[in-house]
């Protein structure tokens, strides 16, 4: 990164949170166990927790899960599997869930938490690699960044942060809920990079992050910090279609 360049997107190596809950310790001892063998193979940092019931894990660690190998049916528990991905989903919704059961009939239920996978205890050995670097795939945008060179320090933002990018003459701030960072660039730069990440121009001067997006009017767009922007009253009907399909509503 130079003067030219103030930004630029780059990958965080982080240590990924996994999780796996059964009855049956033996299963999760191999199971822990191959999961490791898995991620260091495919040279992954990561810790593997294992647990028995619901009880043993707190909101904090459920909140903080990458991935979660859950046991459907816990015939030792008062609750089962579904009952814990339910638990996850209330606090991380990024998390992927892959059920591990002995019953594929059992799948169904899945839909409502968003089950990544499914896997038959019995064919855990020939499937948890090609599922693991599926799960990794989806997970490398999380991973990713936008990182500014901003007087003189560089700054690393999740995507998730960003409420919107303005352009003043010959300079962006990119704001978010608690600071605005200003780089010498275009906003056509920072959108060519950012529009896949679900970032849209609705302004010359406005790119905004789509997450953050509340209302979506012709005239004005409201976020959920309570900002207000002007939109393009020449381009709306086009900004707000590619908004809809994002959304999924279309």
């Amino acid at each position: 990164m130079n003067a030219e360049t103030p930004f630029q997107l780059t990958r965080t190596r982080k240590t990924l949170q996994v999780i796996a809950c059964d009855d049956d310790p033996a299963f999760l001892d191999k199971l822990r166990a191959d999961a490791l063998t898995v991620f260091s193979r495919l040279n992954v940092d990561v810790c593997v927790s294992i647990h028995s019931s619901l009880a043993d894990l707190s909101s904090q660690r459920l909140a903080e899960c990458d991935i979660a190998f859950l046991d459907i049916d816990l015939n030792s528990s008062e609750v089962n599997g579904i009952d814990i991905a339910r638990k996850i989903r209330s606090v991380n919704n990024r998390a992927l869930i892959m059920f591990i059961t002995n019953f594929i009939e059992y799948a169904p239920e899945g839909f409502e938490v968003q089950a990544f996978r499914y896997i038959l205890k019995r064919d855990m050995g020939s499937v948890l690699q090609r599922y693991m670097m599926q799960a990794l795939e989806q997970l490398s945008e999380g991973r990713e960044t936008l990182r500014l060179q901003c007087r003189g320090e560089y700054v690393d933002l999740s995507f998730d942060r960003v409420l919107y990018l303005d352009v003043m003459q010959h300079s962006v701030s990119v704001v978010t809920a608690d600071e605005t960072y200003t780089v010498n660039a275009s906003l056509s730069s920072f959108e060519q990079h950012l529009e896949k990440h679900g970032f849209l121009r609705v302004h010359k001067s406005y790119l905004v992050n789509m997450k953050h997006i509340r209302k979506f009017t012709c005239r004005e767009l409201l976020l959920d910090n309570g900002a207000a922007l002007r939109v393009s009253e020449k381009n709306y009907m086009e900004q707000k279609q590619k908004y809809l399909l994002w959304k999924g509503w279309q």
